[in-house]
């Protein structure tokens, strides 16, 4: 080093010469290395503002209050530093726990060793509710707790759902008895009372509410409603008799494609390719009749019935 600096007569800057980083950052340090020396304490704005902090937060924490490290921050200081020197302070009592939220965008969390995580969660969600007084604020996590409460109930009866046959298609599955039949009792309930509870005197019985008999438009809303709840939950693998036998209706009324497409995509109708193929399933079985009994047989016509007809042929 020193043979180089003598070639170029001692000019660090014509040689070009940087600095370590760790020495620089000692180099332009605010504080008084002269000090670190003697071992006196240090008397700068960002010790000062760091030991009112853990004073505050020492009161806060024995009273189980949870900080967040953002609203800590004091302006220019990054938060990791703040919180190397937080662990470096409470490294000999462990005192608290830095705690990461799920979403990465959000500011850790710190508090107490001594509390509970969801605790603190649960009260935090409280404080930041827009909500004015505690009560509507219990009120709203209440509901929010029933409605996901129900949400999973329901959810756990769809996946017991076997759907119908499609290949082929009976005809008395597509009935709305038997659609009735496929749908779980909590799914129906549910939205028969959201659309009947307006038509009913007094407030909505849920217990008899199974009971009780709907009209018929009613009835059918319900059934499509539900059915349509079921199809889109189970991504249309379970076979439902509303989806199925509307794509075959719109078709032999107006035999068109897009249609079908428009109301599959709306998750109201199976798709096109799956109505081909119950309709070729239901040709297949009516070729298998004619093999076996030599004649297409009506599937309404029952055994055991003779019907006799006169006929009079006049010309």
């Amino acid at each position: 080093m020193l043979h180089i600096l003598n070639g170029v007569n001692g000019d660090l800057i014509a040689m070009e010469a940087k600095y370590h980083k760790n020495c620089f950052a000692t180099y332009v340090s605010k504080k008084s290395t002269l000090g670190l020396a003697k071992g006196e304490a240090v008397d700068s704005t960002h010790e000062r503002a760091l030991q009112e902090l853990v004073t505050d937060l020492n009161a806060g924490i024995e009273q189980g209050r949870a900080y967040d490290m953002m609203s800590l921050n004091p302006g220019s200081y990054t938060t990791q530093n703040l919180k190397i020197r937080l662990q470096k302070h409470f490294s000999d009592i462990d005192a608290i726990v830095f705690h990461q939220p799920a979403e990465r965008s959000k500011s850790e969390l710190v508090y107490s060793s001594g509390v509970n995580v969801q605790d603190i969660l649960n009260a935090w969600a409280v404080f930041k509710s827009p909500a004015t007084g505690n009560e509507s604020v219990n009120d709203e996590i209440l509901q929010s707790s029933e409605i996901l409460r129900v949400a999973s109930l329901i959810k756990q009866e769809i996946r017991k759902c076997t759907g119908i046959p499609t290949r082929p298609l009976n005809t008395q599955d597509v009935s709305m008895r038997a659609s009735r039949q496929l749908i779980p009792d909590c799914l129906y309930l549910l939205i028969k009372l959201l659309v009947t509870a307006d038509k009913r005197s007094g407030p909505p019985d849920a217990l008899n509410a199974l009971s009780q008999t709907t009209n018929i438009e009613d009835e059918r809303q319900i059934l499509s409603i539900t059915q349509d709840i079921i199809h889109c939950n189970t991504k249309g693998r379970v076979k439902l008799p509303k989806h199925t036998s509307l794509a075959m209706c719109i078709y032999h009324l107006t035999s068109s494609k897009r249609l079908i497409e428009l109301l599959n995509r709306m998750g109201h109708c199976v798709s096109y390719d799956e109505m081909c193929a119950v309709n070729m399933s239901i040709a297949e079985e009516v070729l298998a009749q004619v093999e076996a009994f030599g004649t297409v047989i009506l599937t309404n016509i029952k055994p055991g019935a003779l019907v006799q007809i006169a006929l009079t042929i006049t010309t």
